[in-house]
């Protein structure tokens, strides 16, 4: 009796040796579990180091961790084992279930799928419950991490538009580059800048970056009721997701959660930077809107910075124009006008061969004198408000059509050309510079041309010539459309002529008189 005592004391005694040593061994086993979860810094690492370690520290044949869309703004699932868990255990199998808390909030479970052969015990819950609250401190650190890292990256992204804005005049090549930069580290399928155009209502995509970009960059659409116009109207960014929502414009691609941050100064919108992400995709969460929001803010004060600056540089720019305007109409046209008139003097006295010659010079000065004034009015035209004056309208056209020409026409003005000239007549104008000079880049190309518009005793003349080979074909048939300019004299009792001028080539004089009125000018 006392010999099977014995043995059976020694036999419980080798038993709880044995426990002692797997449970030791099962601890060492958390550790280790412990450890690896721990180590990841990422936080999709850290998720499938914890149902990876799970599975393994307690035998389970699969296992599935589900963490809300507060962990990394999108609800997640991540497998590890077999085969895909089921959502009941099959065949019977045992399983367990442990919530995933962050501080004292759970935001998510983990399920761990047992064999019909071997059920969970209680040191197994225990183990995967002490497991989970590791798993909530590392999910936790990989948050922070993730998060500190997006704050950088804006914050590299703010620097780095500071000082590209500084180094460089051009914002549209900055604003270029800040939908750049913000793409490479945001998910996002599209990133744009839109800025309003003539009205608060309708902006312009002025630069975009991503997958749809070169079909979004440059439309215009109406901002009303988008998350661009709230961000602009309301001066806070906004969020949400455009998968149900109808499109701006039939140009524009599918889009999922976006945001919009406003780009403001001195109380007013300069715009706002727009940034999607694929339908279906994940919806920003509360942390990236506010980090965007606060991009936007350093943003626009440095963007104000950079247009005031383009502006300045602008303003003294004209001040420099209008510095040359006063300078060649205070002394190179007076200088000319002076020697024209000592030239007039000295031809009275001189013999006829003579005079012909300096006559000749005194009429090349006077040309002179009206391509400097008209110089003059070009240098100046960034003082005066945009009125579309005539002078504006004739130059503009002209510089349309001299793309086809060799040589560069020459214009001048004489008289009060913008104040006689408005309207329709100024229509009719037009018209006749377009047609005129078309024809000469239609008809001779390589001639030099010369447009005058003058104004004096009630009447208008338009006056264009070259000396290319001649008049052109068709110049004097109801078939070309000179006889259209013919029909505009006509119906304002003047006249159109088509003739060879004086150096040859063609010349076409249209010729009217000036309204009475500015009531019948418009009519």
């Amino acid at each position: 009796m006392a010999r099977s005592d014995l043995e059976r004391n020694v036999a419980d005694l080798v038993q709880h040796a044995h426990a002692v040593l797997r449970t030791q061994g099962r601890l060492r086993s958390l550790l280790s579990a412990n450890r690896r979860i721990v180590e990841h810094l990422d936080l999709a690492d850290t998720l499938h180091a914890v149902v990876e370690t799970a599975v393994e520290l307690v035998s389970a044949r699969s296992g599935l961790l589900t963490v809300s869309s507060a962990i990394g703004g999108t609800e997640r699932s991540v497998h590890a084992g077999e085969d895909r868990p089921q959502d009941s255990a099959e065949g019977g199998a045992r399983q367990i279930t442990v919530p995933i808390r962050v501080r004292d909030t759970v935001y998510g479970t983990l399920r761990l799928d047992g064999t019909t052969d071997a059920e969970f015990t209680d040191e197994d819950e225990e183990l995967a419950g002490a497991l989970a609250a590791t798993a909530g401190v590392a999910i936790d650190n990989a948050q922070l991490f993730e998060h500190v890292r997006l704050r950088e990256q804006w914050t590299t992204t703010t620097s780095e538009v500071t000082a590209a804005l500084l180094a460089d005049d051009d914002v549209s090549v900055v604003l270029a580059m800040v939908v750049d930069r913000v793409g490479a580290f945001v998910d996002t399928e599209l990133v744009s800048i839109v800025e309003p155009v003539g009205n608060p209502e309708t902006v312009r995509v002025t630069a975009a970056s991503g997958k749809w970009a070169d079909d979004v960059r440059g439309r215009e659409y109406t901002a009303v009721g988008t998350l661009a116009g709230d961000a602009m109207a309301t001066q806070r960014a906004v969020s949400g997701d455009l998968s149900g929502t109808p499109s701006v414009a039939d140009w524009q691609p599918a889009l999922g959660p976006t945001i919009a941050i406003p780009l403001r100064a001195f109380g007013g919108a300069l715009g706002s930077l727009v940034a999607s992400r694929a339908p279906g995709g994940a919806p920003f969460t509360e942390s990236e809107l506010d980090m965007a929001a606060d991009f936007g803010r350093q943003t626009s004060v440095v963007l104000a910075v950079a247009r005031s600056r383009h502006d300045r540089s602008a303003l003294d720019r004209a001040e420099e124009r209008s510095r040359i305007a006063r300078d060649l109409h205070d002394n190179a046209v007076q200088r000319l006008f002076g020697a024209g008139l000592a030239l007039q003097s000295i031809a009275r006295s001189s013999p006829a061969p003579l005079r012909g010659r300096l006559e000749e010079q005194i009429s090349n000065v006077d040309e002179a004198i009206s391509e400097i004034r008209t110089a003059v009015f070009a240098l100046g035209a960034i003082e005066r408000p945009r009125v579309d004056s005539v002078r504006d309208r004739v130059l503009t056209t002209v510089a349309s059509i001299a793309t086809a020409l060799e040589v560069q026409p020459s214009v001048t003005f004489a008289g009060p050309v913008d104040l006689d000239v408005h309207g329709k007549l100024a229509d009719d104008v037009i018209a006749v510079v377009r047609e005129s000079v078309t024809n000469i880049a239609r008809h001779a190309p390589g001639a030099s041309s010369h447009l005058r518009i003058a104004t004096a005793d009630g009447t208008l003349t338009v006056l264009v010539s070259d000396d290319g080979p001649g008049p052109f074909p068709g110049a004097n048939t109801r078939r070309s459309g000179i006889a259209n300019l013919a029909a505009r004299a006509d119906r304002r009792g003047g006249s159109c002529a088509v003739a060879q001028g004086d150096r040859g080539g063609t010349e076409v004089r249209w010729t009217v008189p000036l309204p009475t009125s500015r009531g019948s000018e418009l009519e």
